[in-house]
């Protein structure tokens, strides 16, 4: 008898094509996490860098029209600024804590 008859070369080729859907499978759902994670964190940095530069693109745009409002008094207009964001700033401070209750 010799090792090359028909039935075992379908029983390795059956075997084989087992094995490599198996590792098809692990490698594609290890792979499609890996890349949905990074998608997402990703997006996440895109958002927050884009956000970033929006809230500074507004602040100075309030500060420019507040200049305006006051009548080119930049003084004025940076003094009004510098108290809006200071009570704001408290108000967030505020919240960063809980209230303890005894």
């Amino acid at each position: 008898m010799s090792i090359d008859t028909p039935s075992s070369d379908d029983w390795i080729t059956a075997l084989l094509g087992k094995l490599e859907k198996g590792v098809e499978l692990v490698r594609d759902t290890a792979t499609n996490r890996v890349i949905t994670i990074m998608r997402t964190v990703m997006y996440g940095v895109m958002a927050a860098i884009i956000g970033f530069f929006a809230l500074m693109l507004l602040t100075v745009m309030i500060v420019r029209l507040l200049v305006v409002a006051t009548g080119h008094r930049t003084w004025l207009a940076h003094g009004i600024a510098g108290v809006v964001f200071l009570i704001v700033g408290l108000y967030l401070l505020r919240l960063r804590h809980p209230k303890v209750t005894a």
